[in-house]
Order: C-alpha cells, then sequence, then structure tokens
C-alpha cells in the first residue's frame, strides 16, 4: 500500500486520516503558537494611563517655560511705576518718527503717547529699550535694528567709508554691544540709539538732539 507524505515535513503515513490527525496536532498546534498574543485588556488600560500622565506634565512643563520665558516674564505688574525717558533713534542718518499713529499706545507696559515721538512713558519695573521698542515692532538685538522687516546690522569692509554700526548711548555715555538689549530704562534717561557711519561730531548733533521732556514731565 502506498504511504502518504506531509507536505509539511515529509513524514509518510500509511493512511489520510493519520496524515491528518498528524498535521492537525504538530503544524497546526506551532502556527496558534507562534502567532503573536495580543495584549490584554489591563495591560492596554496601562499603557493609555501613562500616556495621559505623561501629556500632562508635558502640558504644565511647557507652560512653566512659556512663563519663564515670556518677553514679560522679569517686568512688572502695569502701575509698579511711572517713569519718563528722552529718546532718539537713527537710521543711517535720518531720525524715525515716532509721533505717528502707528507708534501711539501700543502697550500699557510702555508708549509714546498724545501725538510725542520723543519721550517714553513707563508704566512697569523692568522695561528695556529693547521690550520698548519690540512693541512698536521694531527689533533690537546687540549687532541689529530691524525696522519696517529691513535688517540694519554691523558691516565689516576695507572702505571705511562702508563700515556701519549700531551704537547705543545712554546720558551721553555709550553702551558695550552686549549691553543693548539688557538695558533697562530708568527715569530721565536720554537714549540714542544710531545706525551708519556717523562721525564722531554728527553722534554728537544726535545726542543734542535729544529732548528733554522727560525732566520737563516730572517737574509738572
Amino acid at each position: 500500500m502506498e504511504k502518504v507524505e506531509c507536505n509539511v515535513c515529509g513524514k509518510k503515513f500509511d493512511t489520510t486520516q493519520s496524515l491528518q490527525q498528524h498535521k492537525k496536532d504538530a503544524h497546526e498546534t506551532q502556527k496558534v503558537e507562534s502567532t503573536p498574543s495580543l495584549p490584554k485588556k489591563s495591560n492596554v488600560k496601562k499603557i493609555i494611563l501613562y500616556v495621559a500622565v505623561f501629556l500632562v506634565f508635558a502640558a504644565i512643563a511647557y507652560g512653566v517655560y512659556s512663563l519663564f520665558s515670556s518677553p514679560t516674564a522679569s517686568i512688572g505688574p502695569i502701575g509698579s511705576t511711572h517713569e519718563h525717558v528722552d529718546f532718539k533713534v537713527y537710521i543711517n542718518g535720518e531720525t524715525i518718527d515716532f509721533s505717528q499713529s502707528k507708534y501711539q499706545l501700543r502697550s500699557g507696559y510702555v508708549h509714546v503717547e498724545g501725538g510725542e515721538g520723543d519721550l517714553v512713558h513707563k508704566h512697569a519695573t523692568g522695561v528695556t529699550m529693547a521690550y520698548f521698542l519690540n512693541t512698536l515692532g521694531i527689533k533690537l538685538t546687540n549687532d541689529c535694528i530691524t525696522v519696517n522687516n529691513i535688517d540694519y546690522c554691523n558691516t565689516v569692509s576695507s572702505n571705511i567709508q562702508e563700515i556701519k554700526t549700531l551704537k547705543m548711548y545712554v546720558n551721553g555715555q555709550p553702551l558695550q554691544s552686549n549691553q543693548f538689549t539688557a538695558y533697562e530704562l530708568h527715569d530721565l534717561d536720554k537714549v540714542l540709539i544710531s545706525y551708519g557711519n556717523e562721525s564722531s561730531e554728527q553722534i554728537q548733533q544726535q545726542l543734542n538732539s535729544i529732548t528733554d521732556s522727560a525732566r520737563q514731565s516730572s517737574m509738572r
């Protein structure tokens, strides 16, 4: 009698019934054992719980980071001070007219108001010159000032006439570039920010153009 052969392992059997029983016992059992088992419901619940806890802590961490990295994180509440500062900003010898309506009353912390463009009204402690300018849409860094989306940055050239730099003076004294963004405005300060290749005489003229409005306001 001809024997039948298992097409999986090659074993031979006398009857078809024996072959089928062999496949069921040997090969179907192996197939079931090799099939990965699905995670139990309890494990799925644990995974969901861990993910939810992680998301909650991530949200809290982001909130704390946003709070302390906010531009107003080091600024006091509105009304914590009331100080006045005179200032001028020159770009390539031309002064910016801050009396324009687009610059007026842009922030409760610090602003220009009443159609004046030379007098800063500071209503919160911790306000820096960089923060004030930022409320007006002007970005100040240690080597650039950005006005109307145009960057005016320090340049390097072999031609001294083409070298342009960003400068900042407080009460007639130049600041180091690493002090530009950190300088906090103080009552009766006179601040000049100038970008260009001005001579010392031209810088002095710009300094002389700063008004004395802050002192006059404090005497009212």
